[in-house]
């Protein structure tokens, strides 16, 4: 079986991040989020996959570099949505049943549950959904007890909502050879809006499996700060998910006090160090003595001085602290990285942006 991961948008949402590194780069745990995807697949044999790239592609390129696979690419000039990204790929992936994930998604969902529920009901494709915790942010989707979607999207005025529950589309789908017909060639397409209502309105076999395992997805700074803390902590929900990714990365649990962070390679902590909460610090990083850190992620070659304190703040590549700084609730890059960022408040060297 082949599978995509779609991995080609800008992800706007994490901005000041993703001026740094594509969203499916960024680090968690120390190790790029698209590898967690890869050995996700692997771990069900699935391994010829494609990956759609635009933004920053030498970041996605550079970390699936490090996953162990080889994978194919599918070179974006200009977005084509995830509809058109597939279309674009169409002979790559329509010969069989397909997987399609996006890549800024965590999750332990078994889908042996899925590839069995398509192929005994052979619809032209199945999503797999969970409850919808917040329809205001996630489009709701309504379905049947016998698991055909229903509807995608809000009621039209005047139309009745039904009394079916509602629920929210994960990223994970399996697709039929025939998919790709309905989608237009050549140019941009959405799925839900260009392909999945109008099978609707046509009456085609469109089916919704739901998942209770765990999933968490980035879509804010706020909650790609959050899954790093979720996984470092062990949390039963994430199902193993970390144990069972960390061979992949290059880094090292050390106990340095309680709870234990989690160090890259080559992190030196002067005296007297102090963490809480959860704490992840990336590689050749230098923490200077008295400092205090808590519920924060610091990428690679980040220098901080001797009495600072971090709280609940993710601090980019190569900044450097002086002593003594206060550091809250904030988004820091090295000013010498040359992005054109004018939201960003001065702080020392860095520049400073809210979390």
């Amino acid at each position: 079986m082949r599978a995509m991961l779609l991995s080609a948008g800008k992800g706007r949402r994490l901005s000041p991040l993703t001026q740094l590194r594509a969203k499916a780069a960024l680090p968690v745990l120390n190790i790029p989020l698209i590898q967690y995807a890869l050995h996700y697949l692997r771990g069900f044999s699935i391994r010829d996959v494609v990956i759609n790239l635009h933004h920053l592609p030498h970041s996605i390129k550079k970390a699936v570099s490090k996953s162990g696979m080889a994978v194919r690419y599918s070179w974006e000039q200009e977005l084509m949505g995830t509809a058109g990204g597939l279309k674009k790929v169409e002979d790559f992936l329509s010969g069989n049943d397909s997987l399609v994930l996006n890549s800024d998604i965590l999750t332990d969902y078994d889908l042996q549950e899925l590839i069995g529920f398509h192929r005994q009901q052979r619809p032209v494709a199945t999503m797999v959904l969970r409850p919808n915790p917040n329809p205001a942010r996630f489009t709701p989707i309504a379905v049947s007890p016998e698991g055909r979607i229903l509807r995608i999207g809000y009621p039209a005025e005047g139309e009745s909502a039904g009394s079916h529950p509602l629920y929210m589309f994960t990223g994970i789908q399996m697709l039929s050879p025939e998919f790709f017909r309905f989608i237009s060639e050549g140019c941009y397409s959405e799925l839900a809006r260009d392909v999945y209502q109008p099978l609707l309105q046509q009456k085609a076999p469109l089916y919704g499996l739901i998942m209770e395992d765990f999933w968490w997805e980035l879509g804010t700074l706020r909650e790609y700060l959050e899954a790093n803390l979720l996984l470092l902590k062990g949390n039963a929900n994430t199902g193993g998910l970390w144990s069972r990714v960390a061979p992949l990365g290059e880094t090292i649990p050390q106990l340095c006090g309680a709870p234990t962070p989690l160090l890259g390679e080559k992190v030196t902590l002067q005296k007297n160090a102090q963490f809480e909460g959860g704490v992840i610090i990336g590689a050749r990083s230098f923490i200077g003595k008295n400092c205090r850190i808590k519920n924060s992620l610091l990428w690679e070659d980040c220098s901080v001085g001797e009495e600072s304190l971090l709280q609940s703040s993710i601090v980019t590549d190569g900044v450097k602290l002086p002593p003594q700084s206060i550091v809250r609730n904030r988004i820091l890059i090295a000013q010498a990285r040359g992005l054109d960022l004018p939201q960003g408040e001065p702080m020392g060297e860095n520049l400073a942006f809210p979390l």
